[in-house]
């Protein structure tokens, strides 16, 4: 066999052998991407004021808000029932940012909007999809969003209920490994 033939079956070797590792690697940080999750920038508040970084000047994604309970109609009007019961007022927030994925989202100038599961629908009951809004053992339920592509600054609000607030921009999905060849 040709030298050529075998230097360039050794290094296909090595590569392969690169690629079965970074495989390997990435195989085991499914786990953590599946498990990653926020963590409660505020608990159990009626109000609040949070910061708003915007490091790359793009708009953040805003702040999750959950109330304790579950999703329950009972009088039957096709709206759930903890947002018949639950009221955010914003008060103070930040310049809205006009970025290229901001368009995609809603156009409510940072206000605080009822969202489920999709944007435009709102508190609507939908019993077989809602109950994904669930988090952290299906205790805490969706009940909206505010300071959708917020630049920086501060963002306070006031609610009738005790809510639950997460940073959107704040999902910790552990560490990732990437191999550049």
């Amino acid at each position: 066999m040709d030298k050529r033939a075998k230097v360039c079956m050794i290094i296909g070797v090595v590569l392969l052998l690169i690629g079965v590792g970074g495989f390997a690697l990435g195989i085991a940080k499914v786990d953590d991407i599946e498990d990653g999750r926020p963590t409660f920038a505020l608990e159990d508040v009626t109000n609040g004021t949070l910061s708003v970084l915007d490091q790359d000047g793009q708009g953040d994604l805003g702040f999750t808000f959950y109330v304790k309970g579950e999703f329950v109609d009972e009088n039957d009007d096709g709206i759930w029932d903890h947002c018949d019961f639950t009221s955010v007022n914003v008060i103070q927030k930040p310049n809205i940012v006009q970025a290229d994925w901001s368009n995609l989202g809603p156009d409510n100038e940072g206000e605080f909007y009822y969202e489920i599961q999709n944007e435009g629908e709102e508190c609507q009951t939908n019993r077989d999809t809602n109950k994904n809004f669930y988090f952290d053992n299906d205790s805490y339920i969706k009940l909206g969003r505010a300071c959708y592509a917020c630049g920086a600054g501060e963002f306070s609000f006031d609610s009738n209920q005790s809510v639950y607030v997460i940073n959107d921009d704040d999902w910790d999905i552990g560490p990732t490994i990437a191999v550049v060849i």
